[in-house]
């Protein structure tokens, strides 16, 4: 039967780490935006001498467990086993509790653990400070109540669930490929546009457009998720050329509002206020979901027969174009906006209609592609899920 056990009884919380090299020796070195929150692992280690890193932050040795304690780093899970460190000692952020496995509890079951939804829910419950400030003390650490079956077992269980991390981050680096993919397909079919603009004719963006069309009004108390429509906010175009229909709010609205505000497949929609990063985000529209109707900070965008939706979507992602969308953002420190007369104006190549065409019709392959993977990773997650839950049931 497997033992609960409180964590600070079969391991070390934040533990003194002895040196035994001299101060101009090189050790790892691990900031907090170094620990990957989607892998759980290091990303990328940097090496200083022990005399720069020696006060003012966390040590730790080779094996230790590294858990973000400050929000909202814990809660996004990160998290990662210090391996692979320069002279087996490493230092990071003061934000990084450290924990010492022994021989009743393996590194891997107590990170494991760690990355098991549930476990970081109670400790988010559990954690002190002010606003933008919280972390979770030590004294939760210690008093984690952990289930620790033997050894062996652990070592059984381990296994199995590295097999399904790794899977799912088989699919996860495919699903980074395909991002990959289509940008440099573009640049395949029309070069470095910063070399290759004058190739191809030039149109101002409105000589182009068949109609816009600004979103509509609604705001949160005028949301309910049994209310008849979907309603589409900017946080869903996702700043890469795709749209994310899967977290929607619901509104209610009049025939003519539901006619006029309504999205479909090969709409192009243009984020035309936000912070000065995100403002100009630019998502094609695919399968949305019947009469999904969209916010005021959006403008739908159809283009006439002379250029094709996936073309200037894939344009508007090249750094070409967003370099000429950067000059005409105007606003303050936090809002900015691109206001359409100057939008109106904005020079765009406009290749050959064949030519289009063509890439038309890899973006369409590729969009298939990706889907498949989507599906392949969510099921690899959600079988490496499974496995975390199972694995820490009893």
């Amino acid at each position: 039967m497997t033992q609960q056990i409180a964590l600070g009884e079969v391991a070390t919380i934040n533990p003194h780490t002895p040196i035994h090299f001299g101060v101009d020796e090189l050790c790892s070195f691990v900031p907090m935006d170094a620990v990957d929150e989607a892998t759980a692992e290091i990303s990328k280690f940097r090496t200083r001498p022990y005399k720069e890193v020696a006060r003012g932050y966390t040590s730790f040795t080779e094996n230790d467990v590294l858990l973000a304690k400050i929000t909202p780093c814990m809660e996004n899970g990160k998290c990662a086993i210090a391996r692979g460190l320069h002279n087996g000692i490493g230092f990071g952020s003061t934000e990084f509790h450290v924990v010492r496995g022994s021989s009743q509890i393996l590194p891997e079951w107590i990170y494991y653990y760690w990355r098991l939804p549930k476990t970081r829910r109670v400790a988010e419950r559990n954690m002190t400070g002010t606003a933008g400030q919280r972390r979770v003390p030590a004294s939760f650490m210690e008093n984690l109540v952990i289930p620790c079956p033997l050894v062996a077992e652990q070592r059984r269980l381990i296994h199995l669930l590295q097999i399904a991390d790794k899977l799912r981050r088989i699919h996860r680096c495919a699903l980074r490929l395909c991002d990959e993919f289509l940008p440099a397909a573009f640049n395949e079919f029309f070069g470095d546009l910063k070399e290759t603009a004058s190739h191809f004719q030039q149109n101002a963006l409105d000589e182009l457009i068949a109609s816009t069309q600004l979103g509509i009004v609604r705001g949160a108390a005028a949301m309910h998720p049994d209310f008849e429509y979907a309603y589409l906010r900017m946080d869903s175009i996702l700043g890469d050329g795709r749209v994310d229909f899967s977290d929607l709010r619901r509104v209610q609205a009049t025939p003519k509002e539901v006619k006029d505000f309504s999205l479909y497949s090969g709409d192009f929609i243009f984020n035309t206020r936000n912070t000065r990063e995100l403002v100009g985000k630019t998502g094609l529209v695919t399968s949305p979901p019947e009469h999904c109707l969209f916010n005021n900070n959006i403008m739908r965008i159809r283009f006439h027969d002379a250029v094709r939706p996936e073309f200037m979507i894939s344009l508007f992602q090249s750094p070409w174009l967003k370099n000429n969308l950067e000059r005409i953002k105007s606003g303050t420190t936090n809002v900015f906006a691109i206001y359409y007369k100057e939008l109106a104006d904005l020079p765009v190549v406009v290749p050959p209609l064949p030519l289009q065409q063509k890439f038309t019709a890899l973006v369409q392959r590729h969009r298939q592609l990706r889907l498949a993977q989507e599906e392949s990773f969510r099921q690899a997650d959600h079988l490496f899920q499974t496995l975390l839950h199972q694995a820490f049931a009893n």
